[in-house]
């Protein structure tokens, strides 16, 4: 192989790994799911009640232990923010 052909070559591979890492790039940017309302204060009651029943139906919890669970998520959330 003479030397263009390599040179040829090595420019094509190059250009494919950069258009494979502008691709990715933007699968990472674009693709992202969007999280629009999760910290929004307007729903902080929403998120309790989902939270309390997705702890009742799914992991059979009483409504004692929600309050329970909910109390620890809000110190644990307080401690986090400091």
């Amino acid at each position: 192989m003479d030397i263009t052909k390599q040179n040829r070559s090595l420019i094509i591979t190059i250009v494919v790994l950069v258009i494979i890492n502008i691709a990715a790039l933007l699968l990472l940017w674009l693709g992202k799911p969007r999280h629009d309302n999760l910290r929004d204060t307007e729903n902080i009651g929403d998120e309790k009640v989902r939270i309390q029943e997705m702890l009742k139906e799914e992991l059979g919890f009483s409504s004692e232990q929600t309050e329970k669970f909910l109390k620890l998520r809000e110190n644990h959330h307080k401690k986090s923010i400091r």
